[in-house]
């Protein structure tokens, strides 16, 4: 098989056999011991081999392809130099004499790019090439191969040589953590949030953090070469720093103590310096590794603990009732004297133990704990939380707790202050009291009940009377009103029958003379006659009379059907029942209240064949009255209103529809209560619709509405044919 041109590649995935199925040791040909990880790690790299005949290089190919990963080869040292600075393989292995350029010229070019001379090579050669074996020893050649190989010896050179590089590769790795380490370690020194110093076995200083020089007020350069102990409050202070080195010098492990420095602005910066040595080579001096914990903030804290503390105990003693107070275990802090009266504990009974250990476990309540493990947790202050326990020492209680968890935020924790009231006997009293109120508001309100029907009934009937009072002086005017108009009336009435004859003989008469002239007169008489005929208009005076006659007519019979209307309208205390048309109540209700409709609306009646039914007609006039006035007002623009009648079952229904400006819901649930209008002020009492509502239930029906903004409303009207009439 003939190989390609330089560079040419072969992968090899499937691993010499037998080398990857045995995890145990292997024997190569009973020479040598091999483990697997050396072999897996030869199959990891990359060889070049460089030869330029072409049977041996085939041959050499297909034995190395079973040892390592990627094998790349060549034809000569050019091809091979090309192929090095492409791939940069782990080992190279070439021939000496070739054709282009030989092994040595190549070798050579190779160690120019590889400075460190850390590519293995590999040179096969015959012995008669000593001289080349001569030059090819400066430049670091690995491993001389004669030929003809020894296929054994090689694959041992290269597992050698695999090993080396492996080596190699894990040393690096080891010398690239350690830089790693100690960068990481440096910045740690360096920017740590606590105070780092490196002392001489003398205690001054030779490296210093950044938090050094926070702590002490001094740029940290500045720190270097000065004696630590000259940071010291006082000279005791610098005697305990002097002894701490020394205690360094002579003890193994780290020391402890405890110090006092000036810092900046001269404020005292209480600490703990802990100091250790750090172990030295033959080639170091012995240095001190200290760190300087800064305790300031917690002295001044415990201070302020001590002060907090015996202000709240203070505190404490002065409420009157029980009080407790926990920390964050829910063990108690202290405990008012009240607690121990009431409860009857003693303090060393109580400090120190779970609040429900106290008094043998007599504080173990479930509610409690739900307060303080769950709800207090969530909400930090809870106030009259009702508890209910027997307690063995003093019986049944009702106790009324308060708590509030009191975050200290310095220290990282909170306390718990639960305050306590026993409200045993207050519950017995309001028990009594409650008892007592339920039943005095079961009287109140059956007294109420019975006024509020007693009011209601004489405000009805106030309604009514006051309503009929007023359509009594209403009907009244009405009837003087006919009356008045109806004598008139009657006088044009019966004179526009009489016009009416003395016109129709005038007539004739015009015609007579007017013929008897044609016949006997003379032209002059004649044209004196067309003469005045014209001026006067006499044949459109003939002509038009009659129509004037016959109109005045109707209008004084339509204002008699008016009166007639009127004067039954005017007979509004008239609350008898007899059978009546309902159309005909529509019908002289619409004569009435025309001119309130005309203008605004097109009225519309759909009267249907219907029986009589047994009503009060003016009652009935009244209602239908206040429907069509109510709708000719809700209509803004010109609209329309249409009133049907119908029979229904054993009921004759009346419904009023109109295309006004409809109501709400809010407005139709009031819309039959008294005094209720949604006109100006003026312009409505509100009974309008109250009393029909009334009137309707007498007669045994109903009144229904139905209505929506913007698209009208329908009152339906529902009366029984037969009477149903209620008291």
């Amino acid at each position: 098989m003939k190989s390609d041109c330089a560079g040419s590649i072969y992968f090899f995935k499937k691993l010499h056999r037998g080398y990857h199925t045995r995890p145990h040791r292997l024997v190569w040909n009973g020479r040598n011991i091999i483990y697997n990880s050396e072999l897996e790690y030869l199959k990891s790299l990359t060889v070049l081999y460089v030869e330029d005949d072409e049977l041996t290089r085939e041959m050499f190919s297909e034995f190395l392809a079973r040892l390592v990963g990627v094998l790349i080869t060549a034809e000569n040292g050019a091809e091979g130099l090309k192929a090095y600075r492409e791939h940069c393989p782990d080992i190279v292995i070439t021939d000496i004499q070739m054709p282009v350029m030989d092994g040595m010229t190549m070798i050579q070019e190779i160690r120019s790019l590889d400075t460190f001379k850390s590519v293995p090579i590999f040179v096969m050669t015959a012995f008669d090439q000593v001289d080349y074996l001569k030059r090819s020893i400066p430049f670091g050649v690995c491993e001389y191969v004669f030929k003809p190989l020894n296929p054994g010896k090689f694959t041992e050179s290269l597992l050698t040589c695999s090993r080396r590089l492996l080596e190699e590769k894990k040393l690096r790795q080891a010398q690239d953590e350690v830089v790693i380490s100690r960068d990481i370690y440096s910045d740690l020194f360096q920017f740590a949030p606590i105070a780092y110093f490196v002392f001489d076995i003398q205690g001054e200083i030779r490296e210093a953090n950044h938090s050094s020089g926070q702590l002490l007020g001094v740029e940290r350069h500045l720190l270097v070469g000065k004696p630590f102990s000259s940071f010291a409050v006082n000279d005791e202070g610098k005697e305990v720093i002097a002894q701490h080195f020394e205690s360094v010098l002579q003890r193994e492990g780290m020391q402890k103590c405890d110090i006092r420095l000036t810092g900046s602005d001269g404020e005292v910066v209480f600490g703990q310096l802990q100091s250790v040595v750090v172990n030295p080579t033959k080639s170091e001096v012995m240095h001190i590794l200290s760190s300087v914990v800064d305790g300031t903030a917690g002295e001044q804290l415990k201070k302020e603990i001590q002060g907090a503390l015996e202000y709240a105990e203070n505190i404490v003693e002065t409420v009157r009732e029980p009080l407790v107070v926990l920390n964050s275990d829910l063990k108690i802090l202290t405990a008012n004297h009240s607690f121990y009266a009431t409860f009857k504990v003693t303090p060393e009974d109580t400090i120190g133990n779970f609040i429900y250990d106290v008094g043998n476990r007599q504080w173990d309540i479930p509610k409690l704990r739900m307060l303080v493990e769950e709800i207090l947790p969530l909400e930090t202050v809870i106030n009259d939380y009702e508890v209910e326990h027997d307690f063995p020492g003093i019986g049944h209680k009702i106790i009324l707790l308060n708590a509030r968890q009191i975050f200290r935020e310095k220290i990282g924790s909170h306390i718990i202050l639960l305050a306590m009231e026993d409200i045993t006997a207050r519950k017995q009293i309001e028990a009594v009291l409650n008892e007592n109120q339920e039943r005095l508001q079961f009287f109140n309100d059956q007294l109420e009940n019975r006024i509020a029907e007693e009011v209601g009934k004489n405000r009805e009937k106030d309604i009514l009377l006051l309503h009929q009072d007023k359509m009594s002086s209403i009907g009244q005017l009405a009837a003087g009103v006919a009356h008045e108009i109806n004598n008139p009336m009657a006088f044009i009435a019966s004179n526009l029958v009489t016009l009416k004859s003395y016109v129709e003989s005038l007539s004739q008469f015009h015609r007579f003379f007017q013929d008897l002239l044609e016949k006997n007169g003379t032209v002059q008489e004649l044209v004196v006659l067309e003469e005045a005929t014209r001026k006067l208009d006499i044949a459109f005076i003939l002509d038009d009379i009659a129509p004037l006659i016959a109109e005045s007519s109707e209008g004084a019979t339509r204002v008699k059907q008016i009166v007639h209307d009127l004067k039954g309208f005017a007979r509004t205390d008239d609350s008898s029942f007899e059978l009546t048309d309902l159309n005909d109540c529509v019908r002289s209700t619409v004569n009435i209240v025309r001119n309130e409709i005309k203008y605004v609306a097109e009225l519309d009646l759909q009267l249907g064949d219907i029986p009589q039914i047994n009503c009060s007609s003016n009652q009935l006039s009244q209602v239908i009255i206040n429907l069509l006035v109510n709708a000719a007002h809700s209509i803004s623009n010109h609209g329309s209103i249409t009133v049907i009648t119908r029979q229904v079952d054993d009921t004759v229904v009346l419904s009023v529809r109109d295309t006004g400006r409809g109501m709400t819901e809010d407005v139709r649930k009031r819309i039959f209560e008294p005094f209720f209008t949604t006109k100006g002020v003026g312009k409505g009492t509100g009974l309008g619709l109250s009393i029909s509502y009334s009137i309707i239930k007498k007669h045994g029906g109903e009144i229904l509405v139905e209505s929506e903004p913007g698209t009208g409303t329908t009152f339906t009207v529902t009366l029984p044919i037969h009477d149903r009439r209620t008291a």
